[in-house]
């Protein structure tokens, strides 16, 4: 996901370097504030094969086990149209 619309503040948790040369800021984890609640997004499948790569079980577990434990507190907010750019609601699935 390419975050460089979103405040500046927002916490990356899984982020990488982009090329020098186009200067964004991408990432694969993030954690924000919506309305009341807390919220952590990922654009990583966190489901397919995941009896075949260890990594892929793993990931899942320690997020889930971060946003059970104290230390999730999420400081940058987003509004739900900030949010809404991420999600695409595809027919086939409805």
């Amino acid at each position: 996901m390419v975050l460089d619309d979103l405040p500046g503040g927002l916490r990356l948790i899984v982020q990488v370097v982009d090329n020098f040369t186009k200067d964004r800021r991408p990432g694969f984890v993030f954690e924000a504030r919506v309305g009341k609640g807390k919220l952590v997004v990922s654009s990583i499948n966190l489901r397919r094969d995941i009896d075949q790569r260890p990594v892929s079980r793993q990931l899942p577990a320690s997020l889930l086990a971060y946003m059970r434990s104290d230390a999730f507190r999420p400081k940058e907010s987003l509004d739900a149209k900030a949010l809404g750019r991420f999600f695409v609601v595809r027919k086939d699935r409805q």
